[in-house]
């Protein structure tokens, strides 16, 4: 099963958004179990959000790959 959340990451950066690092692990906010990535990505200078995607093994690879830092 896809990551939704993972794929809309994949789909915005290829859309020519940027990471800001760190990307931060936070414990996920409607449950008890299980934790999220927050990635903050940017477009320009005056464009910013914030796209949250469940920690997955396809998550960790690719920040991993990117050799993005992670604030837990």
């Amino acid at each position: 099963q896809m990551n939704a959340d993972y794929l809309q990451l994949i789909a915005t950066l290829d859309q020519g958004w940027e990471i800001v690092p760190p990307v931060y692990l936070r414990p996920r906010w409607t449950s008890d179990t299980g934790n999220v990535y927050h990635f903050i990505i940017k477009q320009g200078e005056d464009s910013t959000k914030m796209i949250t995607v469940n920690d997955d093994a396809m998550a960790r690879n690719f920040i991993a790959a990117h050799q993005l830092k992670v604030i837990k």
